[in-house]
């Protein structure tokens, strides 16, 4: 699986946008893996918010993005447990990585 990212914004330490995509070896676009309907391009927003010196919360947004159709919204709105899940235990490694 390959996925190219564009950063839109870099405002540190406020936050990062960035668009992604599916793509294959040849950077050219390419199908979710495993998903037969899926936008070809999301839109993910990264906010930061210090809540005490030593804690800061991070809010994690992602949108279909561009030319979507109804179907591919929808299945996005099915598959947003799965996302959560992902980006939760992608946030756990790297807290067990910085403590």
């Amino acid at each position: 699986m390959h996925v190219r990212a564009e950063y839109l914004t870099i405002d540190p330490p406020r936050c990062i946008v960035y668009t992604q995509q599916f793509v294959d070896e040849r950077e050219q676009l390419a199908p979710a893996p495993g998903a037969e309907t899926w936008p070809a391009t999301l839109l993910t927003t990264v906010l930061f918010t210090e809540e005490t010196p030593d804690r800061t919360r991070v809010t994690v947004t992602s949108e279909p993005y561009g030319e979507v159709t109804s179907a591919q919204v929808e299945a996005f709105i099915r598959e947003r447990a799965g996302m959560t899940l992902g980006w939760t235990s992608s946030f756990d490694a790297l807290e067990a990585h910085v403590q």
